[in-house]
């Protein structure tokens, strides 16, 4: 019996020493919704999605030659202005360490999709506000789609804009084969009857993955977002770095992510992230 129920340093460093495998990991954190989340409820998305693209006859037998050919995966993600803090040297015991940072804390939304085959539609950036004295798409990439709303999160209308006027367009100069299947997270602001009639008119397939599973179901998170994430921090610490005193503005933002979506955006990402989600 553990004293109140639970074990001690010492049992903690016996257990350690007898089961080497086993280390002390950081959590990743997992909210309630996506605690819940049970194999039936996966296995049953699965099977209605199959059954939905292969057997259902809405798609009059259309959804076959789609699976077959791998072309789709929409998702967003957001990044901070400013990267994470890094550690940094100080005298021992300073009871006060500094790192320069941008105060904003507000959203800059990065639209991105992929494909299973490989391929990257061109992101979207859309920053918070409505009116702006600078040219947003600062030094980002001509096909980079530039959007905003007042909180500089995705909503309804804009993510209409970008499928009607970025993704559709895009698939097209590809020469993919319409109609094509576009995988969504389900949130409210990427369903809309507009969208959906968009969509339907246009060869475009809409299917919502399962709610709260994104971190096992979609692509973009399983190995898109983890690099971009990882990539973007560097390169915001290389711009602190070449440019004192400075850190990553509205301004700025579009130059700095375009070298972290480089680095980050490879082929082998976007066939394994499908891969991984079994899609």
């Amino acid at each position: 019996m553990f004293k109140n129920n639970r074990p001690g340093r010492a049992w903690f460093r016996r257990f350690h020493a007898r089961r080497p495998s086993v280390s002390e990991r950081c959590g990743e954190a997992l909210g309630t919704e996506r605690a819940l989340l049970t194999t039936d409820k996966l296995e049953a998305w699965y099977r209605d999605f199959q059954h939905y693209m292969l057997e259902d006859d809405d798609l009059g037998g259309k959804g076959a030659a789609v699976m077959g050919d791998p072309n789709r995966i929409c998702d967003e993600s957001g990044f901070p202005l400013s990267g994470e803090a890094e550690k940094v040297l100080a005298p021992k015991g300073a009871e006060n360490v500094y790192q320069l940072s941008n105060s904003d804390r507000r959203q800059i939304t990065v639209l991105a999709c992929m494909n299973a085959a490989g391929t990257y539609v061109p992101p979207m950036l859309i920053f918070p506000g409505v009116r702006f004295r600078f040219d947003l798409s600062g030094d980002a990439p001509e096909d980079w789609c530039i959007g905003r709303s007042p909180s500089g999160w995705i909503e309804s209308s804009v993510f209409y804009e970008w499928t009607a006027n970025h993704f559709l367009p895009f698939v097209k100069r590809q020469g993919i084969t319409l109609p094509v299947l576009l995988l969504l997270d389900g949130h409210s602001s990427h369903i809309s009857i507009d969208l959906a009639e968009f969509c339907n008119a246009n060869g475009i397939i809409l299917y919502c993955l399962l709610p709260h599973a994104s971190h096992i179901t979609q692509p973009c998170d399983l190995t898109l977002f983890k690099s971009l994430k990882n990539s973007w921090q560097e390169k915001v610490k290389d711009y602190v770095s070449a440019h004192v005193g400075q850190t990553v503005t509205k301004q700025t933002f579009a130059a700095v992510f375009a070298r972290a979506w480089q680095d980050a955006a490879k082929p082998p990402v976007a066939v394994n992230g499908s891969c991984a989600g079994g899609i």
